[in-house]
This record gives structure tokens, C-alpha cells and sequence, in this order.
């Protein structure tokens, strides 16, 4: 017979602290053994609590990486919308503007580095873990269509949506490579190039 979990929400501050735990626990777990190499008893003992307690707050290690998941596509979606909120920056120099969007998607590429390859490798057998990937991919997307949408009269291109996908794959290009890839690659140089050769075919 199954049993059933009740999961309860953490409202006192002893209670987040112990889901906290248990959720860097099963971060560094994950980016280290991977989703399949890692059991829940292994997150309980990492994070020194009781298996018991780990299943208070989560019904199974599936639900504690889907919210890892969720809240690294969180931090994706945030370094995007922060730089291309920046309008500011953009009219004072568009080329840094360019350069503040790769080098913040890096950072955070960077802090996370094995659960992203991880993540990868799982999209590739999970579909639900794809289609997740997917959603965030598509709210970057129209993020970066609306600015481009937006500034189109200052741009030398016709079809906005198809400049908006390219500039976007293509930049996630650069930072897969220089994170992913060739970590130990000349960044500076790289991301130079990247952001003059994107800037001049937006300029026309």
C-alpha cells in the first residue's frame, strides 16, 4: 500500500531553515552524483536531518529537483529582464549593454554550472524536465522580442521575431561555450567579438 504524504508548507522560522537545508543538500548532491546517483537518504543525511523530515516537505526527490529546477530558471529569467530592462544603459552605450547581457548570463550559468549540465542531460529522456526548460526558454524569447519590438526603428531588420530568435540563440551560443565548453577559453576575447559581430549585423 502506498503511503501517503502530506507535504506541509514551512511557516516558522526553525521550519524554513530545515527545508533550506535540505534543499542545498540535494543541490550539491545533484551537481555531484547526479539526479539518478542521488537517494533521498542521501539528501537527509548531507542536510543532517531525518529521512522523516525530508518527506514532510517534499512527496519524493523528484518534486525537490523539479523546485531546484524551477527556481535556477527563476534566476535565468530574472538576469534577462534585468538587462534588458536597462534602458538606460542601452542608450548610453549598446555595445556594454550587449556585453552586460552575456557576462550576466555567464554568472549565472557559472554558479550553477553542474546542475545545468545535469538538467541537460536529464531533458534528453524527461520530457516534463524539457517542457520545463522549454517555458523558461520561451519567456526569455518574448523578453528579448519586446526590446527588440520595442527599439525595432533603431534596428537595420525587417522580420523582429526571427532577429529576436537568432540574437537570442545566438548568445546563448557564446555562454554555453565559454561556460560549458571552453571554460578555460580567452573570454574577453570572445565575448568582444561576440558582442561587436551581434551588434553589427542589428545595425546593419
Amino acid at each position: 500500500m502506498e503511503r501517503k504524504k502530506t507535504i506541509r508548507e514551512p511557516k516558522q522560522k526553525r521550519s524554513v531553515e530545515t527545508r533550506d537545508k535540505i534543499r542545498s543538500a540535494a543541490l550539491a548532491l545533484f551537481c555531484r552524483d547526479g539526479y539518478y546517483g542521488t537517494t533521498t537518504n542521501a539528501i537527509a543525511k548531507e542536510a543532517g536531518v531525518p529521512i522523516g523530515s525530508l518527506y514532510s516537505y517534499y512527496a519524493d526527490k523528484d518534486a525537490l529537483f523539479l523546485e531546484i529546477l524551477s527556481d535556477y530558471n527563476g534566476l535565468f529569467v530574472k538576469a534577462n529582464e534585468d538587462v534588458l530592462s536597462r534602458e538606460d544603459l542601452y542608450r548610453a552605450d549598446k555595445r556594454g549593454w550587449l556585453r552586460a547581457l552575456i557576462e550576466s548570463l555567464i554568472d549565472v550559468h557559472e554558479r550553477s554550472r553542474e546542475l545545468n549540465r545535469e538538467i541537460k542531460i536529464l531533458s534528453l529522456s524527461r520530457p516534463d524536465i524539457a517542457e520545463i526548460r522549454e517555458r523558461s526558454d520561451a519567456v526569455v524569447r518574448k523578453l528579448t522580442f519586446d526590446f527588440f519590438t520595442r527599439y525595432r526603428d533603431e534596428f537595420a531588420i525587417d522580420d523582429v521575431e526571427s532577429a529576436a530568435t537568432v540574437s537570442f540563440t545566438f548568445i546563448s551560443a557564446v555562454v554555453d561555450y565559454l561556460v560549458f565548453e571552453r571554460p578555460d577559453a580567452d573570454r574577453k576575447r570572445i565575448i568582444d567579438a561576440a558582442v561587436e559581430g551581434l551588434y553589427r549585423a542589428l545595425k546593419g
